[in-house]
């Protein structure tokens, strides 16, 4: 047994290895369909949830959806990854609420904070079809 496990049960090592065990999995499913989607449409979905998120205070992948002029990517999971860099790079954050999707058969989804909302930007002129304008991938 290593130092970090000192002290704990072995159920909670077991519950330990089981979430580092989903966690790793989750991530790997997301490297597998950032792998698969279209590197382009990637750079447009960036684009187009930074300008969303500078203009809203929060953000719902349905309302997301709603307000771009995206194309829908044949697989509507394309999305996952963008949120969580977007995330990992400090432009939005979890609030820890929740909605039901109707992207998403009405599986629960977070609703986010924008870290990058701005009340007195001016509005955007969405990317559509074929734009992108920065990089987050």
């Amino acid at each position: 047994m290593n130092e970090k496990n000192l002290g704990k049960t072995l159920c909670e090592i077991f519950a330990q290895d089981k979430r580092t065990a989903a966690i790793e999995a989750r991530n790997d499913a997301l490297d597998q369909v950032e792998c698969n989607a279209d590197r382009e449409w990637l750079d447009r979905a960036a684009d187009a949830l930074r300008q969303y998120l500078t203009h809203h205070e929060t953000m719902f992948v349905d309302d997301f959806w709603e307000w771009t002029q995206l194309d829908r990517p044949r697989e509507s999971r394309a999305l996952g990854p963008v949120f969580v860099r977007a995330a990992h790079r400090g432009l939005m954050k979890k609030t820890g609420g929740y909605r039901n999707s109707i992207a998403s058969k009405m599986g629960p989804k977070p609703i986010w904070r924008s870290l990058i909302y701005d009340a007195t930007a001016v509005p955007p002129r969405m990317p559509g079809k074929g734009e992108a304008q920065g990089e987050l991938f």
